[in-house]
Formats: structure tokens, sequence, C-alpha cells
């Protein structure tokens, strides 16, 4: 076995479809998430879409929970020990998932990455179709943590547009609740730590679910147009306008001259 191991960093270049399985498949060892940021990084998007990738790349032949303790609020360090005294287990990741959220009482929706499973065609929307043997369990209604709102990834359409051309994208961004939401361009590079903010499409406002779409003619804050090169639209959500727990998610957009 070598002794060397190859790290990659998830960063923004690692954002489009396909690019975590290219890294494993050059021989990635270690994933490390890049964290200089003065937002949250990652959690959106890593426990979103690209976890859900990740589980398409490196299938799991029989998943197991320990669910003989687990940990109800503010876990995994500020939590309650619970012992609900149940092992799962199954040949489907998601479906064992979703049958633990039903021993916790936590709805099926609320966990992000699982529904991004479920569009992929990696397992069940809920547990109507899962067939549960063995011991009965006693469902036990888990405290949920404190989380901003969720919102999922946007989508620009199109992803491309041409300054000379007049061209704008759509980004329609979803969100299962209604919530407070800031829609803004940004610039975001692997090579420096600060995010360079473009234009605000809107201020934090209330926003009903299923969520929204905005549009963004390629020009800055000033109304002038910008250079050609890779944006992000980036979607915050907050349970109020002035709430400091906040969620995120981006989708990348590609300015052409």
């Amino acid at each position: 076995m070598p002794n060397t191991k190859m790290v990659a960093t998830l960063g923004p270049a690692t954002d489009s479809p396909g690019a975590i399985g290219q890294l494993l498949e050059a021989g990635a060892d270690v994933f490390r998430l890049k964290a200089a940021r003065p937002y949250r990084p990652m959690p959106v998007k890593f426990n979103g879409p690209d976890k859900a990738r990740m589980e398409d790349i490196m299938p799991v032949d029989f998943a197991v929970i320990d669910g003989v303790w687990g940990m109800e609020g503010q876990g995994p360090t500020h939590g309650t020990p619970v012992a609900t005294n149940v092992v799962l287990a199954g040949l489907n990741r998601v479906a064992v998932d979703r049958v633990a959220l039903s021993v916790m009482e936590i709805p099926n929706n609320a966990v992000t990455y699982l529904t991004y499973a479920t569009e992929a065609g990696l397992g069940p929307p809920d547990t109507r179709s899962v067939t549960v043997l063995g011991d009965a369990y006693f469902p036990y209604p888990f405290v949920p943590a404190i989380t901003p709102p969720e919102v999922f990834q946007p989508v620009a359409s199109p992803a491309t547009i041409s300054i000379s051309a007049g061209q704008s994208t759509a980004i329609t961004y979803k969100i299962p609740s209604t919530c407070y939401t800031l829609a803004q361009i940004i610039q975001d590079s692997d090579d420096t730590p600060a995010v360079i903010p473009v234009r605000t499409l809107h201020g934090f406002k209330r926003v009903s679910a299923p969520g929204q779409t905005v549009t963004w003619n390629g020009t800055d804050h000033a109304g002038a147009p910008v250079a050609p090169g890779t944006y992000w639209a980036r979607i915050q959500a907050a349970p109020t306008a002035t709430s400091s727990l906040i969620n995120y998610a981006v989708c990348r957009i590609t300015v052409m001259s």
C-alpha cells in the first residue's frame, strides 16, 4: 500500500456535475473542504447535490445505522443523548435513512441531500415503499436542531450568456417553506479567499414556497457590463431579514464577451 496519499480540495472548481467522480478516477484518496470564506463555504452544496453525487459514484452494498444511542437538539457537541435502542440496516442507504427519519419522527423533506438523492434515482422519497423486517421499533420524537431554512440549488437558464448579444439569464431557486431570501451575483475563486459581491438582485425579502425566479443581465451594481468570466448566483435563506442563521446555495454562470 503506497504511503503517499492524494488530497483533493473541494471548492468552486469542483461544483460542476461529475467533478468529484473525476477526482476519484484520478486517484484522490482524501477530500478537503475549502473553508477560507467569510460565509459558510460548503455545507449546503456538499450535503445537497454533491453528497447525492458521492452516493452515486461510491455505491454502498450494505448500509448500517447504529441508533442504540442517538442525539437530539444541537448535536453532535451540545445535544442531548437519547437511548433509542435501534439498529437499522439495508441494501439501499436512502431507504435506511428514510426509516431513520421515521424513527425520529422527522419529516422526509427536512433532509436536503435525501431529496437530491431521490431526484437522482438513488432511493425512495419516503417509507411507503420500504419493507421493514425484524423487531418492531418505537418512534421517539427527536427535538430537531435549530437550523436555517433550506434552499435548494438554483438553476440558471441559460447558464452561459453573452454581453455583446445583450443576453440575460433566469435564475430559479426553490424553498420548501416560507422564509426570507437574498439573491446575489458574486465572484469566487480557488486562488483567493475573498468573495467579491457583483450585484444584488434583491435584498432580504419574504418569499413563499416553492420559491421564485430572478433575472440577471450581466451587469454589476453600477449597471456596467461585467468582465467575461465565471460568476455565481448565490441565494441565501434566513428565518428573518435580520437573522444571522443563514443557509445558502449557488449555481455557476459563465459570461462571454
